[in-house]
């Protein structure tokens, strides 16, 4: 439940209010290739650090827990920050966050959900963020369309907070 939220917030960020926000920002059109470029090549090498920082904590939930708090600062962020300067950190912060996350999420997930029943949850938790991809979508754009991209991004925040909590709830052997 807690990716559900998430991939709502992040998909309805990243498909619509984040272009709109940009705009916003007067961040140049011709520089998004640029940054996102660049962030782009950075996702290369970040799973990989990733994996290693993630090691460095108690264990990999207390990790996933501060990618989401960092996500939801960043978006708040937002909300009140709005320049170029800062579109740009924005972009290549939301992409990191999201690569230093995935790779780590897939292994707890792998390392946590017995092996009998782990093919049924990978086909629901799939249907789910196909699910939560489409009401993010629904969701960034009518927000976006409403109150601008600043306003959505601010508000999509918000649901990071029972993702969170989801994941707060999750019982593993060292919590």
């Amino acid at each position: 439940m807690g990716e559900f939220f998430a991939t709502v917030a992040l998909v309805g960020v990243g498909s619509v209010a984040l272009q709109k926000y940009l705009l916003q920002s007067f961040l140049q059109e011709e520089n998004w290739g640029i940054v996102y470029s660049v962030s782009a090549i950075a996702g290369i090498f970040i799973p990989f650090l990733a994996i290693r920082l993630s090691k460095k904590f108690s264990n990999q939930k207390n990790y996933l827990i501060i990618v989401f708090i960092s996500h939801a600062i960043l978006f708040l962020s937002a909300s009140v920050i709005l320049s170029p300067l800062f579109a740009v950190l924005f972009i290549f912060l939301h992409n990191s966050f999201e690569d230093a996350f995935n790779p780590v999420n897939s292994s707890f997930f792998h390392k946590e959900i017995p092996s009998k029943i782990r093919a049924t949850l990978s086909s629901l938790q799939a249907t789910s963020l196909g699910l939560s991809a489409f009401i993010g979508a629904i969701a960034g754009g009518f927000l976006t369309n409403n109150y601008g991209g600043q306003i959505a991004i601010s508000v999509l925040a918000l649901l990071f907070i029972p993702a969170i909590a989801f994941y707060i709830k999750i019982k593993t052997p060292t919590s």
